[in-house]
C-alpha cells in the first residue's frame, strides 16, 4: 500500500529558459526491482490521457554509470563520450534506436555546454500534448536524491513485491523461459536464488536509504500486492498524489492492450499486461519451493521483513545442508561480485 508518512508533492509550472524547456512540471519516476510490477504500474498510469511514462530509457542511470555527476557541465566531447556509453548499454541503446535519427544527430552537433538536466531532457523528448511525463527505470532507485536535486517537485514511486514472487518470476523469465515452471533443486538453482536474493535486498536497501535522506512528500511507495488486489483504490490514491483527476479508463484492458511493450521484443515477458488484473498473483510467492524460500530468507530475510514480508521455509535436512555449505563457501565471492556490479552501476571505478 502507499506509504502514509509522505504527503502529496506540489505541482510546479512549465518555464522556458534561453529557449530550452525547463521541466518544472512534476515528473514521475517509477523504480524498483525487476518483476515487481513496475511495468504494470507504468501501464496503468500511462493509460491516463494526460500522462506519458517512458519505458526503461535508462538514460539517467547510464549517465551516472558513465561517471557524470548531476552538476557536470557537458562539453561537445562529453556528449560524444556519453553517446558511446549509452550505445554500449543494451537498454539505453534500444531506447536510442526508437528515437528519430535527426534527434541523435542534433544532440551530437549541439554547440557549447549543456547541464546534466538539459542533456537528459534533450534525449527524452516528451509529447507536447501530455501534461505529465516520467520514466520507468528500475535502477533509478539508486539515484533518488540526484533525481530530486534536479526535479524538486518530482514524485518517485518505488514498488516492492514479495521477493519470493519477484525472484520466481525472474527465474521463469531468465532461466526457464516458462510462465509456470517450478525451479529444480540443484547447483544452478541455488546459485541463482542466492545471488538474486542479494540483488533484491541491495535494491530495496538502496531505495530505503535514499528515502530516508530526502524530503517528505517526494516518495510514494507502492506494494505490488495492493495494486493487484485493490487496483482502483491504489491508482486513485496515486492520481491524488500526482494531483490529476482519476480516469476510469486507466483500468481498461483494451487500453492496456495498446501498451507499447506488448508490441516490442519484450512482449513475451508481459503476456498478462493486456488481461484483467489478477488478484491471485498477490500470493504467487507461496508457490516457490521451500528450498528456494529458505535461500531468500538466508540472503535477504532482514530486508524482506523490513518491507513487510515475513515467511518461513522448511527444506529437507539434506537440502538445507547443501545450501548452507554452498553459502559458506561462496557468499563472500557473491558479495564481491555484487559490489562490483553496483559500483559500475553508480559510476564508481
Amino acid at each position: 500500500m502507499q506509504d502514509p508518512s509522505f504527503n502529496s508533492p506540489m505541482i510546479a509550472t512549465d518555464q522556458r529558459t534561453n529557449g530550452c524547456l525547463s521541466a518544472t512540471r512534476q515528473p514521475i519516476f517509477i523504480v524498483g526491482h525487476p518483476r515487481s510490477g513496475t511495468t504494470l504500474l507504468r501501464a496503468l498510469l500511462g493509460a491516463h490521457h494526460q500522462i506519458h511514462i517512458f519505458n526503461e530509457p535508462d538514460l539517467f542511470v547510464n549517465m551516472r554509470s558513465a561517471g557524470f555527476a548531476i552538476d557536470h557541465v557537458f562539453s561537445v566531447s562529453d556528449r560524444q563520450r556519453l553517446m558511446q556509453h549509452l550505445r554500449s548499454e543494451r537498454s539505453s541503446n534500444r531506447y536510442l534506436n526508437s528515437l528519430d535519427e535527426n534527434r541523435i544527430e542534433a544532440f551530437l552537433s549541439l554547440k557549447g555546454e549543456t547541464s546534466f538536466k538539459d542533456t537528459f531532457e534533450f534525449l527524452l523528448p516528451r509529447p507536447e500534448e501530455k501534461e505529465f511525463w516520467g520514466t520507468k527505470t528500475l535502477h533509478n532507485g539508486y539515484f533518488i536524491r540526484d533525481i530530486l536535486n534536479i526535479y524538486p517537485h518530482a514524485i518517485v514511486i518505488p514498488i516492492v513485491r514479495d521477493p519470493r514472487a519477484a525472484l520466481l518470476s525472474t527465474y521463469r523469465k531468465r532461466l526457464a523461459n516458462s510462465a509456470d515452471c517450478i525451479p529444480k533443486f540443484g547447483r544452478e538453482g541455488i546459485a541463482f536464488f542466492s545471488y538474486e536474493a542479494m540483488r533484491w535486498a541491495a535494491t530495496m536497501d538502496a531505495i530505503e536509504r535514499e528515502r530516508s535522506l530526502v524530503k517528505a512528500g517526494s516518495i510514494y511507495r507502492e506494494r505490488y500486492e495492493s495494486i493487484v488486489t485493490h487496483p482502483e483504490a491504489q491508482i486513485r490514491a496515486l492520481c491524488d498524489a500526482i494531483s490529476i483527476p482519476y480516469d476510469p479508463e486507466m483500468l481498461s484492458e483494451t487500453r492496456r492492450r495498446n501498451d507499447p511493450v506488448l508490441h516490442s521484443a519484450d512482449a513475451y515477458a508481459h503476456q498478462n499486461l493486456g488481461s484483467s488484473i489478477d488478484a491471485s498473483r498477490a500470493d504467487r510467492g507461496e508457490t516457490l519451493p521451500e528450498w528456494a524460500s529458505y535461500i531468500i530468507n538466508k540472503c535477504a530475510g532482514e530486508t524482506a521483513r523490513r518491507e513487510g514480508y515475513e515467511f518461513t521455509a522448511k527444506p529437507t535436512l539434506a537440502q538445507r545442508a547443501i545450501i548452507d555449505a554452498g553459502l559458506a563457501l561462496h557468499h563472500s565471492k557473491m558479495k564481491k561480485r555484487l559490489a562490483n556490479e553496483l559500483n559500475r552501476l553508480q559510476g564508481i571505478s
